[in-house]
């Protein structure tokens, strides 16, 4: 699919999604109206202007194609104002969720849409698949070059490591786990600890709120190394105290050529 038409197509799916909550939200606005209920139209008001603003934030991440995924961000904040506003739950419910964690269903219809573009690669926190409940490290801006990844090239990925906690860190371990996408399943065939701070120079110390940028160079893949969909789950984790910190999902596909990639799920 042309990237021209799947951005026209991400951008209406999003308006029409927009126009749908405002219509909700004109509708509340209505039946507040007439109940003379002058506290509740404020907080109505008050949430449609905290929701735009996280509107404005998540759509601040998708500039670059390679950053569509984050219109599932899109659709889950409105979905859930949507609902929020049309049960009249008030606005407590919109700022209270963030817009997070409903339908997956149609999340996952939506990211079906994007990923049928070209070949991307992908990255998830996943913080919750390890249990992490308040994670003191988490990420932004993380990117896998040439994507996708050919026979004989060097992989570069990329990515911003956000700390949010209240000691700062000296020792950082990294524990990644491998897998490769068999037969519609992941299968680890690797799993190994790394020094953060000594594989990349200038990264520590994490003070609080410190936010590094990270860069790390793969040679080109073993000739013999069969061609799909490989991921890579690292667990950072305080090497001090032994601290589960936060959690990163990197999903790439590996070709021979940019032209024999299957334009398989990385899910």
């Amino acid at each position: 699919m042309d990237m021209d038409m799947d951005m026209d197509l991400f951008c209406g799916t999003i308006a029409i999604w927009a126009a749908t909550y405002m219509y909700m939200c004109l509708g509340a606005y209505t039946r507040l109206q007439r109940r003379a209920a002058p506290k509740k139209i404020l907080g109505l008001l008050a949430g449609v202007d905290a929701v735009v603003s996280q509107l404005g934030g998540a759509w601040r991440k998708c500039v670059a194609p390679r950053k569509l995924f984050c219109a599932a961000d899109l659709y889950l904040i409105l979905t859930n104002a949507g609902n929020a506003t049309k049960s009249n739950e008030g606005v407590r419910a919109i700022i209270a969720s963030r817009g997070r964690v409903i339908d997956k269903s149609m999340v996952a219809l939506l990211v079906a849409l994007v990923a049928s573009s070209s070949p991307t690669s992908v990255w998830f926190d996943c913080a919750a698949d390890e249990k992490i409940v308040a994670p003191n490290i988490t990420f932004s801006n993380v990117s896998s070059s040439p994507d996708p990844v050919v026979h004989g090239a060097q992989q570069v990925i990329r990515k911003v490591v956000h700390y949010n906690g209240t000691d700062t860190l000296t020792n950082v371990t990294a524990t990644l786990s491998q897998y490769w996408k068999v037969l519609g399943k992941w299968v680890r065939f690797l799993k190994i600890d790394t020094d953060v701070c000594k594989e990349h120079a200038g990264a520590c110390p994490f003070a609080p709120g410190d936010a590094h940028a990270l860069t790390t160079h793969h040679p080109p893949l073993h000739w013999g190394t069969p061609y799909g969909w490989y991921r890579s789950k690292q667990v950072f984790t305080n090497t001090l105290t032994g601290e589960r910190l936060g959690c990163l999902d990197e999903r790439f596909e590996y070709c021979k050529d940019s032209n024999s990639c299957k334009k398989d799920s990385s899910a």
